[in-house]
């Protein structure tokens, strides 16, 4: 049986995806059958969030320890071959909500605090950057004061995006941990965020239906598409970065 599903991460290859659902349950899936490949049993509450390594060897899974959001966070490094945990990433102290793996496959940022899509202000949030291979933080980024659903980290590895229930994207250097730019335009809370394959553009989709496309490097909007009627769920480009497809 299936609980409800909170995320989904398609391999490289296109041939394998991986979620993560209520019940705690992470399940590898064969693309061509529909069959599942792997159960990866070890969380102890909800998955929130899970995405695949570039080489397509691991996965990342997070979420919360218990019944509630307000539980301490669970970050789980897993070997995709085999089925087995590999590591617990210590000092996720907040549920987790997002997660992007850098490009290179070694690091990885997470977004964490408690989830509220009204908006509604809560007393912790965090976004972190981590080194997978360690298992270590490197860096946590400051000035964090707001829910943050959706994050992406650009080609190249150097920037990260993230989106946010204030409304705003904001563009971040993976190096240094700071806040480069606030990119204003969305109506409602920013639900989902990706970056162009030459990640001089970024697209994003709001609570609201309402899907942007971005000059990331000016921080200009340059397209408002007005296509959905429901919030978006999840939006990506196309290998050649021609076409994208959005989800609500």
């Amino acid at each position: 049986t299936y609980s409800g599903v909170n995320d989904i991460a398609l391999d490289s290859s296109g041939l394998m995806a991986i979620s993560g659902g209520d019940d705690g349950m992470v399940i590898l899936w064969d693309i061509g059958t529909g069959e599942e490949i792997h159960r990866f049993e070890g969380h102890s509450g909800a998955v929130r969030a899970v995405a695949i390594s570039p080489d397509g060897l691991t996965a990342i899974s997070g979420g919360f320890l218990g019944a509630s959001q307000k539980e301490p966070g669970e970050l789980i490094l897993w070997d995709l071959k085999t089925g087995l945990e590999i590591r617990r990433f210590e000092g996720q102290t907040e549920a987790v909500i997002d997660i992007a793996i850098g490009p290179d496959g070694r690091s990885m940022i997470t977004s964490s605090g408690e989830v509220d899509y009204t908006g509604a202000p809560f007393q912790t949030y965090s976004l972190i950057l981590w080194n997978i291979e360690t298992g270590e933080v490197i860096h946590r980024f400051e000035e964090i004061d707001r829910d943050i659903p959706s994050l992406a980290i650009s080609p190249s590895g150097s920037f990260a995006l993230t989106g946010s229930t204030d409304h705003n994207l904001y563009l971040w250097d993976m190096e240094t941990g700071d806040q480069l730019r606030t990119i204003e335009g969305h109506a409602d809370l920013v639900r989902t965020v990706a970056f162009s394959p030459d990640g001089r553009r970024a697209l994003s989709g709001g609570g609201d239906g309402e899907v942007i496309l971005w000059d990331i490097e000016k921080g200009e909007l340059l397209v408002r598409f007005d296509t959905h009627t429901s919030g978006v769920s999840d939006i990506a480009f196309s290998p050649d970065g021609r076409t994208a497809l959005s989800v609500a």
